[in-house]
């Protein structure tokens, strides 16, 4: 299978508000993300206190529905017809973070929040198998270059992050250092730490 080379990101703020049907953003602070929801590092020091909320339509073809803030992106829904001319999901993400901070650099989580399609969810399913079902604390840490990660790296949502990071940064310069694979409410969520 021949791979296509990512581009570094060239996507704006004006582009998408030309492009989409619909843009809405909101604000809400950072003490509205709840810790257990997001599984943050216990010596983690958020970069800032507030976190925008966007949804950004594009007609039928797709939709992204996510949260920026100075050091994370959220990915909440994200869908995109693959034959569609719409900007791919990391696109769309690189460019709202891009239109807000100048600091590339201070992103250091990627959260996928219940974005797992039908065709992954078992897979996610089975990596929490040892932890019980509904458990708000299970979790899995992934550390880079163990087999599970890279399973993980070969779901559609773990290339997408491959490809935000790839689009956002130059060459060699970050890396998806793991993966944390959490259950709350029954509900399999992951985090891909950048370093």
């Amino acid at each position: 299978m021949l791979q296509r080379p990512i581009p570094r990101n060239q996507l704006t703020i004006q582009q998408i508000e030309s492009l989409a049907t619909s843009i809405c953003r909101g604000q809400i602070s950072r003490h509205g993300l709840s810790q257990d929801f997001l599984r943050l590092p216990a010596n983690h020091e958020p970069a800032g206190d507030i976190v925008v909320r966007w949804n950004v339509r594009f007609s039928t073809e797709g939709l992204w529905i996510g949260d920026i803030a100075p050091d994370m992106i959220i990915l909440r829904t994200v869908s995109r017809i693959s034959a569609s001319d719409v900007p791919h999901l990391y696109d769309v993400a690189l460019a709202l973070y891009n239109s807000m901070y100048t600091t590339p650099s201070a992103l250091r989580y990627i959260f996928a929040i219940s974005v797992l399609s039908e065709e992954n969810y078992d897979f996610f399913t089975g990596l929490m198998s040892p932890q019980p079902i509904g458990n708000a604390s299970g979790y899995r840490v992934l550390e880079r270059h163990s087999e599970e990660y890279y399973e993980v790296m070969g779901t559609r949502i773990g290339r997408s992050v491959a490809c935000l990071v790839l689009a956002g940064f130059r060459r060699g310069t970050r890396h998806i250092a793991r993966v944390v694979v959490y259950q709350f409410d029954d509900v399999i969520n992951l985090r891909f730490d950048l370093e």
